[in-house]
């Protein structure tokens, strides 16, 4: 039986997160500003509600001739952020799959927060050994 160290990596990977930006808007019309949270402000042409309810009198008082107007909507939107990421569940994962295709040629000994340590058969060191460093995952053997 052979005993290796598998160590946990971590690594500054680009990950994609929703923009929650604060967004702001004056409207003329009402006189007061609008607050939004999210990724960007998209104006669409529709009819506003604000300007049915004003009622006709109303409106051509203020110069306006129609109840459609540009109206702001908000749109996600994403970006990229850098984030320190362990390989941790990548390496367990492999090892898990590694054992059930190996039928228990490998046994799990120990565990800490930066590696763990693992039995493997004699028959087996090299095929696994060959398998850690294809997938680039460091290790020792004892």
């Amino acid at each position: 039986m052979k005993n290796i160290i598998i160590h946990f990596d971590t690594n500054i990977r680009p990950v994609k997160e929703k923009a929650e930006n604060r967004l702001q808007w004056y409207d003329d019309i009402r006189k007061e500003m609008l607050f939004f949270t999210g990724g960007k402000l998209n104006f669409k042409y529709i009819e506003d509600d604000y300007l049915i309810t004003m009622g006709e009198e109303e409106r051509k008082k203020k110069g306006i001739k129609t109840t459609f107007r540009m109206l702001p909507k908000v749109e996600d939107m994403e970006i990229v952020k850098y984030k320190r990421i362990s390989n941790k569940k990548d390496v367990e994962k492999w090892f898990d799959e590694y054992d059930k295709l190996n039928r228990g040629s490998v046994s799990k000994t120990g565990e800490t927060e930066i590696s763990f340590q693992c039995q493997v058969n004699d028959n087996d060191a090299e095929d696994f050994i060959f398998d850690l460093d294809r997938k680039r995952f460091h290790y020792d053997i004892l």
